[in-house]
């Protein structure tokens, strides 16, 4: 997969996508925390349930003041909080009522950090909010540190990877609660670091050295030890344990025998388990029948109670809406939009003056020239209408429940950007398409 420069990865971002990028120890996956289907596409690929939360970076601490409620921390804890900042320091925060469930897990606390990381600091800043932070790798897995750690598995479940290198932090930031100062993880060393020289810089002491030899020493004796058993020999005592004598004498050389130690040596006793050969493995017979195949029946959604139905409408324009009544929108159409005929009015005739009348008007004669009486005018008469409806159609019942999820989602991305006075009719619809998908569909 391409690298992503920023410009390409914010333009993915805002089409909903879901991207890994570097961070400061380790490389990350996120999306923006306000699409809630982007979210919950995040966390199936990394197989993480919701009620764990996520964290959030920003490039600045302003791009929280949506989500985290600043005012119920105490003045110096706040503080603190922004003093650590721009840094690989994680606090758990009081989040606002405007924080998303998906992103706090259901619970009444937000983790935030302001990264100092170039290429994060840039996506927020260019995407003009915050960012889902959490590592790329499946849950239970380890971190990567490295691009080329990056699972192709997970690589193929993204909408790319943006360009970039990770800060050299060998391990996830620590968390801590703003309000309490409880480390709830703590930054923990790598497994491949190398082990810590003694003091002075001196090397291992020569006891360390004789054990290595000790231990090939006993390798090699056990070897022989097995090439002296008969082939063949399966008897009890072919699984009897081997016992190692480790001899140091008073020069401080060390011997293994098979035997005690002479008179005078240090001895020292080990006892080790033979190795036996497995049992042989049963000889599997096919069968020439070939296997039947079994008959796959298809699964069968029942619903607990049926949904109620639903109806797709269709305007004379060819739009289309769904409704709740099959009844359709009413509509005023006349009827020449029905096929009826137009009915012309009968031509009356309008009252003209003769030649040469003479007309008074107030205190003088007007005498009117004789000209051409025009012909009789033709009135169309206005038509008649009628009342008809859309035609509706009802939809299957997997149909109905596919058509409130789908509104759900729309309710959700219309939210964040309502007016607060909006919000409120909005919630109302979200609570009952809510109870309606649970019980309705399941």
């Amino acid at each position: 997969m391409t690298a992503l420069n920023i410009a390409t990865a914010v333009a993915v971002l805002i089409r909903g996508g879901v991207i890994a990028y570097p961070t400061e120890g380790v490389w990350g996956i996120g999306c923006i925390p306000f699409d809630g289907e982007a979210v919950h596409r995040l966390l199936a690929i990394k197989r993480r349930p919701v009620e764990k939360g996520l964290i959030l970076v920003g490039a600045d601490a302003s791009q929280f003041d949506s989500v985290v409620d600043w005012t119920a921390l105490e003045p110096d804890t706040r503080d603190r909080v922004l003093a650590s900042w721009p840094g690989p320091h994680t606090w758990v925060v009081p989040a606002s009522a405007a924080a998303p469930s998906w992103v706090t897990g259901g619970h009444g606390s937000i983790a935030v950090r302001v990264s100092a990381h170039p290429v994060v600091a840039e996506l927020c800043s260019k995407l003009g909010g915050p960012l889902v932070s959490t590592s790329a790798n499946l849950t239970g897995q380890q971190p990567a540190t490295h691009r080329a750690e990056l699972s192709a598995a997970l690589i193929a479940l993204l909408d790319g990877v943006c360009d970039g290198e990770t800060g050299g932090r060998i391990a996830p930031t620590t968390i801590r609660d703003a309000r309490t100062g409880e480390v709830l993880r703590e930054e923990r060393r790598s497994l491949n670091r190398r082990r810590p020289q003694p003091s002075g810089g001196k090397r291992p002491s020569r006891r360390r050295a004789q054990d290595a030899r000790m231990s090939r020493r006993t390798a090699l004796l056990l070897t022989m030890a097995l090439a002296a058993t008969p082939a063949g020999a399966a008897s009890p005592a072919s699984s009897a344990p081997v016992t190692i004598y480790r001899c140091t004498n008073a020069n401080g050389q060390l011997a293994l025998r098979d035997s005690p130690c002479r008179a005078g040596e240090r001895q020292e006793v080990r006892t080790m388990l033979r190795p036996t050969d497995p049992a042989p493995r049963a000889r599997v017979t096919t069968s020439r029948t070939p296997a039947k195949t079994p008959n796959v029946v298809a699964p069968t959604i029942v619903y607990r109670t049926a949904p109620r139905p639903l109806y797709e409408c269709t305007t004379p324009d060819g739009e289309s809406y769904t409704s709740e009544n099959p009844e359709g929108n009413p509509r005023w159409v006349p009827l020449w939009t029905l096929g009826y005929p137009l009915v012309v009015g009968v031509p009356r005739p309008v009252p003209m003056p003769h030649r040469g009348a003479v007309v008074q008007r107030g205190g003088g004669t007007l005498i009117l020239d004789g000209g051409h009486v025009p012909p009789p005018i033709a009135y169309p008469t206005v038509p008649a209408g009628s009342w008809i409806r859309d035609i509706c159609h009802p939809l299957p019942a997997a149909e109905v429940c596919a058509q409130m999820r789908d509104r759900r989602d729309a309710l959700d991305r219309r939210w964040f950007s309502a007016l607060q006075g909006d919000r409120d009719a909005i919630e109302r619809e979200q609570r009952s398409l809510d109870a309606r998908l649970s019980e309705e569909c399941g």
